[in-house]
């Protein structure tokens, strides 16, 4: 298990949970034993999610944390793993609740494949917290109705059209939109 191959810390973990619950509980407090297994976990997490990489599969880092609580269950150092995958996640959200604003302010409501939009950042932060207040924000569907009636103004019609649709993705239940 010490030697961080995930090969290994799978087989020894097998192993260790054939002997009596107090010897494979001393197995598994050793503490090279629980660096190496960190290690691997906090590696997998950080494939998963990590920001600064582009990596975005919130899902996938849950999973390691669970199963990280399955092997060191109350454990501080897995809580500490937990919160820092939490507070990260957060911080993202937060990052990008200030990107959106950037693009509701510059107008950048409609896809484009050269350039990031709202539709982008706000299917990131769904995937990252559904429950997020940047979901809800009162400014995406002011933004889309003020487009929208702009178009409509300038007999624009197909891209007001487009504004709407663009919109209502976002804001379904607008009665503006």
């Amino acid at each position: 298990i010490q030697t961080g191959d995930e090969t290994k810390i799978k087989q020894g973990l097998a192993l260790a949970e054939k002997f009596p619950p107090d010897i494979a509980k001393d197995i598994r407090q050793d503490r090279r034993t629980e660096d190496a297994i960190f290690s691997l976990y906090e590696g997998r997490l950080s494939t998963a999610f990590g920001p600064a990489s582009q990596h975005y599969d919130i899902a996938g880092a849950l999973a390691q944390v669970a199963s990280l609580k399955q092997i060191y269950p109350g454990l501080a150092r897995t809580r500490d793993v937990a919160d820092a995958l939490s507070a990260s996640r957060d911080q993202e959200v937060e990052r990008l609740g200030g990107e959106l604003t950037e693009l509701l302010a510059g107008g950048q409501l409609l896809p484009d494949s050269n350039s990031a939009d709202v539709g982008d950042v706000l299917e990131l932060v769904a995937r990252l917290n559904p429950a997020s207040e940047v979901l809800v924000d009162a400014r995406i569907a002011q933004t889309y109705t003020q487009a929208a009636n702009e178009a409509i103004a300038n007999e624009r019609y197909e891209r007001a059209e487009r504004v709407l649709s663009a919109g209502l993705r976002f804001a379904p239940s607008d009665e503006g939109l």
